[in-house]
């Protein structure tokens, strides 16, 4: 039996731009084009004619820019100062500093009623861009010969924590679980926001039951996805391992990989990676999620694993890849 974990890497190698930058882009660029467009979010003048130069402006202080959205604000002064963002760990940050008066800078929030409003206004706007940018499902065949070498086992599952569903073009028997929703659908919404420790927001939800709006433990209650994941992990009795393609394992989700990697079956997590860089950043986040310090030894090291298959893979790569799964399926390769 296998559990296939399946993060935005997977829709990467794919060629879909669906990160939070490549979504902070698509905001500006369309700004630059129809200044109305995104106008609920931000206002900046004419004479900012490409995404670098919104940036240079934010760095610089200009007072020609003016978020009306204060999160937004917030995310583009996260990318000056890191070239990335987290927006869900972003959302946090920002949610436990509510009312703290040692907290001063730009992006304070009075109460979290303003901060979630922003939020909604973002999450909104962030499944309006992925639906535009998600092509129709295209094989790539490496990863075809991924899937269906695993066709003839029976009981394995693929939790999917995008909200595209590229790996619908690959035929696999195992079942699927959308765990953070799907696009367009009202019976599995998309969930976007933080995966809160329960130390993290008692006293907060004491406070204001609207700490809770965006916590994601709180939003799996709107769907079955996380009674089907417990029923799933309920039923292993024997040798199971993990395959991760393209999740970083980071702490947006630690509560719910948390069931999986502590599973007493589950004897192996395997990273398919995408450099050495990104293999290490991803088993120090799997080490922070692990409940005993000895549960390092599931991690497959890194001279035994592959790399997450991308576009013009080489042809050795499948033969690479053929001896990997016989050697999984044959018990050798840890």
């Amino acid at each position: 039996m296998a559990i296939f974990i399946i993060g935005n890497g997977f829709d990467l190698s794919h060629n879909l731009h669906t990160t939070y930058r490549h979504f902070f882009n698509h905001i500006i660029e369309e700004s630059i084009t129809d200044r109305r467009k995104h106008s609920d979010l931000v206002r900046f003048p004419y004479s900012i004619e490409t995404t670098d130069e919104f940036l240079a402006s934010v760095k610089s202080n200009s007072t020609g820019i003016r978020f009306e959205n204060t999160f937004f604000g917030c995310i583009a002064k996260d990318i000056v100062g890191r070239n990335w963002c987290d927006i869900e760990a972003l959302y946090f940050e920002k949610l436990k500093s509510i009312d703290n008066e040692d907290d001063k800078w730009y992006g304070q929030f009075d109460n979290i009623t303003e901060l979630n409003n922003d939020f909604r206004a973002l999450k909104d706007k962030l499944e309006s861009y992925l639906i535009q940018v998600t092509k129709p499902s295209v094989h790539t065949p490496v990863y075809n010969e991924l899937f269906t070498g695993f066709q003839k086992r029976n009981n394995d599952l693929i939790l999917n924590f995008n909200y595209t569903e590229t790996f619908g073009a690959y035929d696999n028997n195992a079942e699927v679980i959308n765990i953070h929703g799907e696009l367009r659908s009202k019976l599995n919404p998309i969930i976007f926001g933080y995966s809160a420790f329960e130390d993290d927001i008692s006293e907060l939800r004491k406070q204001d039951i609207e700490y809770d709006s965006f916590i994601k433990e709180n939003m799996y209650l709107i769907s079955d996805n996380e009674t089907r994941l417990r029923n799933y992990l309920s039923q292993l009795n024997q040798r199971d391992f993990v395959i991760i393609l393209g999740h970083s394992c980071g702490k947006s989700d630690s509560q719910i990989l948390g069931t999986i990697f502590n599973h007493k079956f589950v004897e192996k997590i395997i990273i398919f990676y995408y450099n050495q860089e990104t293999f290490l950043k991803q088993t120090s986040n799997i080490r922070n999620i692990f409940s005993s310090a000895a549960d390092r030894i599931k991690i497959l090291n890194y001279k035994r694993s592959l790399h997450l298959p991308q576009p013009g893979v080489s042809p050795d790569y499948n033969v690479a890849l053929q001896e990997f799964q016989s050697s999984l399926e044959g018990g050798t390769l840890y």
